[in-house]
């Protein structure tokens, strides 16, 4: 029997090891890329193994209240966080129910067992680690109550929870078994440090996954817009906040290096401060770089960040401090000792901060450069095609009024077409060196394009305008919805039996027109689209420093292409 414990406790710790090890990747790599879901196959694997090995040794073998606890809340939300992915669209199923509700029993049971036992860990922890079991499975039999709709968005953040929960308990019930003289810190650090890690999954989710806020305009004086730009610094978060807490832990004084597992604690409470003041740090400059993201806004974007920061900083010191003294982690807790470490945690605060707004200054510049050289040469390339077709526009425009002079008077339809051409051409040339025009004069322009193509399509095109008189001072770039409705026009059948519909539709709240149709293409033997008038339309608005970028989709039946309205 003994040979059979010891070989039990070896595939335990073996295993363990393994998962916890490869529980890593899955948190580190691309959410939902090939690598993140082959890890956490694996990390699923290796940890039923390790709770099968856990559930025999204490079922069989040695029986412990506290690793009991343990194994309950990590096969649960194990199982729970697996099924998640797969009932993300359907809903949970019966046993989902049934399963959750015997792991909400067994939980109950043992919470009304423990006052009779004799508690050899940290009761703060086992109560904790019941708590978060019971939440878990009442959240999780009240799921049929909730919207479908809410569910459907939530299944992300309920995965993260629950994964990053089961990892922080195995980890837990390994440093709670291994550092058993430095209980409480060895129980709960990883829980702490674990949930902490878990929200900033959250939060970095929520914020990935919300539709982007328009940007504000600039200010009259201030230079073209630019949007907020994308962080892009796991390395730095992970390099910084490692080299910080280490750098914390050697300066903590003598008691670190009495042995490695003071060392550990010591490290441990400096990667809890630099994770909470870190993280939370991150996320006040993200907001305000992303609510002022132009030059001219940086001096109130620094204000509000110092004074945020500052803010921030001394209320998280005050609390985790507190908190570590109150589970008997021996810190100061003194008002002198609150102060002093809130004084030291602003100075990595205050470098933290400088290093993301040196950073962002200088991609600010990169972008505004690359910007300014994209349309020097657009501008250009714009000089020589004018330079190229100096005469047949003008040549093409006069032809017009004399052939207009020609025709007998009686020919009303006759006159009232050439006219029509007349003006187009006309809005091409005076538009030409315009960057912008009002959405006004644009959708008169689209207006007299229409009327020229309905003499030869006549009802079997529709054209809908829905544009409030409030959208009509914005601007576009001149052409850009005419060649929408142009495409729309070359690329779909339009007879009939199968007329084509087209709808211009303004919404100066939003700032932005969309012009959908129809989507019936035409049959095969015509030459397809290149895209390029397309592509041409995105590029010449990311040049204007449009607030939101062009937008095009195809939802069923629909073909729609959305463009930014710009200010003055």
């Amino acid at each position: 029997m003994h040979t059979l414990h010891q070989a039990n406790i070896g595939v335990h710790i073996f295993f363990g090891t393994l998962a916890l090890l490869v529980g890593l990747g899955p948190l580190l790599a691309a959410k939902g890329g090939a690598r993140h879901r082959r890890l956490g196959r694996w990390f699923l694997g290796l940890s039923a193994v390790v709770l099968a090995s856990a559930v025999l040794g204490l079922a069989v073998f040695n029986f412990r209240p506290f690793l009991t606890v343990i194994v309950l809340l990590s096969v649960y939300q194990a199982y729970s966080g697996y099924r998640v992915l797969r009932i993300q669209a359907s809903g949970p199923a019966w046993h989902d129910g049934l399963v959750a509700g015997a792991f909400g029993l067994g939980g109950l049971a043992f919470l009304a067992w423990l006052p009779h036992i004799r508690l050899v860990w940290s009761p703060v922890v086992m109560y904790s680690t019941l708590g978060v079991l019971l939440a878990t499975t009442a959240y999780d039999l009240a799921r049929p109550a909730w919207r479908p709709q809410w569910l459907r968005g939530a299944w992300r953040y309920e995965h993260i929870w629950k994964m990053v929960s089961t990892y922080t308990a195995l980890l837990s019930a390994f440093t709670g078994t291994v550092l058993a003289g430095y209980q409480p810190y060895s129980q709960f650090l990883p829980s702490v440090l674990g949930t902490a890690v878990a929200l900033a999954f959250m939060a970095h989710t929520y914020y990935r996954s919300r539709p982007p806020r328009p940007a504000r305009p600039v200010p009259a004086a201030g230079p073209a817009p630019a949007l907020a730009l994308p962080l892009r610094d796991r390395r730095l978060v992970l390099g910084g906040f490692v080299l910080i807490s280490l750098v914390m832990a050697l300066g903590s004084g003598k008691w670190a290096f009495q042995s490695a597992a003071h060392f550990g604690i010591t490290w441990g409470c400096s990667l809890l401060y630099t994770l909470v003041l870190g993280l939370g740090n991150r996320e006040i400059w993200r907001q305000l770089q992303r609510r002022y993201p132009h030059v001219a806004q940086t001096r109130r974007r620094l204000w509000y960040l110092g004074l945020g920061s500052a803010a921030y900083t001394s209320v998280a010191t005050v609390a985790i401090t507190l908190g570590l003294a109150r589970a008997g982690a021996g810190v100061n807790a003194s008002p002198q000792a609150l102060l002093l470490i809130a004084a030291i945690n602003l100075v990595p605060t205050l470098v933290g901060q400088l290093i993301y707004e040196s950073r962002h200054s200088f991609q600010q510049w990169q972008e505004n450069q690359h910007r300014a050289d994209q349309l020097a040469q657009a501008q250009t390339q714009a000089q020589l095609d004018a330079l190229a077709q100096q005469l047949d526009p003008h040549f093409l425009f006069n032809s017009l009024n004399t052939l207009a002079a020609l025709i007998e008077p009686a020919n009303a339809p006759a006159q009232q077409y050439l006219e029509g051409l007349a003006d187009v051409y006309r809005y091409v040339l005076l538009s030409h060196d315009r960057p912008t025009v009002p959405l006004a004069e644009e959708l008169a322009f689209v207006r007299t394009y229409v009327a020229l193509q309905k003499v030869r399509f006549r009802e079997n095109v529709r054209v809908r305008y829905d544009v409030p008189p409030g959208a009509l001072a914005r601007r576009v770039a001149p052409l850009s919805v005419q060649l929408l409705v142009e495409n729309a026009l070359k690329h779909n059948e339009a007879s009939q039996a199968r007329p084509l519909h087209l709808r211009l539709v303004a919404d100066a709240a939003a700032g932005a027109l969309r012009v959908e149709n129809t989507w019936q293409p035409r049959p095969a033997g015509l030459a397809p689209g290149t895209g390029l008038g397309l592509a041409n339309v995105r590029r010449r608005y990311a040049l204007l420093g449009a607030p939101q970028p062009v937008e095009v989709a195809q939802e069923g039946g629909t073909f729609a292409v959305t463009l930014p309205l710009l200010e003055e």
